[in-house]
């Protein structure tokens, strides 16, 4: 893709028919690997593409933006790499954190289920107070929604 647009002088609009056929389907090209592999900045490079970069780098075969212009990501990338490496080591890529811990903890989770047990028709808002002073814990009405979302428990009511 980039080869295309370097071919076509680095124009930033297109003018003749060819090259709004060349530029629609390069933007076609662009949105239709968006939806296969979602969006590739937010995906981790490969180890062997990290290890590479920096072997690369340090036999002085090209500088950070070269690099990041030779393997396709930005130079940032590069840097955070050459980073990691320096600080631990390894080109291997941290590990997923998980997310926010849940507010409600399982204790909590079994009392809002005995409050929903005791009580079927208590607003959202009612059992979060009432969970508030069974447990000190303060959580919001729609944090009571997700937490029982979670646990597979249904607000409708039935007719």
């Amino acid at each position: 893709m980039h080869a295309i647009i370097y071919a076509l002088g680095r124009k930033r609009c297109p003018s003749t028919v060819a090259d709004i056929a060349v530029f629609g389907l390069i933007k076609y090209i662009h949105s239709y690997q968006y939806t296969l592999v979602g969006n590739p900045a937010m995906s981790s490079h490969s180890v062997d593409l990290r290890q590479r970069i920096v072997s690369l780098y340090e036999k002085g075969e090209g500088s950070i933006r070269q690099l990041a212009k030779r393997f396709l990501v930005s130079p940032d990338s590069v840097r955070r790499l050459l980073k990691t490496y320096r600080t631990t080591g390894s080109v291997a890529p941290k590990p997923h954190a998980d997310g926010s811990q849940p507010t409600l903890k399982a204790a909590e989770q079994q009392v809002l289920r005995a409050l929903i047990e005791a009580d079927n028709d208590a607003n959202l808002a009612q059992l979060s107070e009432r969970l508030a002073e069974r447990t000190s814990v303060r959580v919001s009405g729609s944090t009571v929604s997700r937490t029982l979302t979670k646990m597979g428990i249904t607000r409708k009511k039935k007719s």
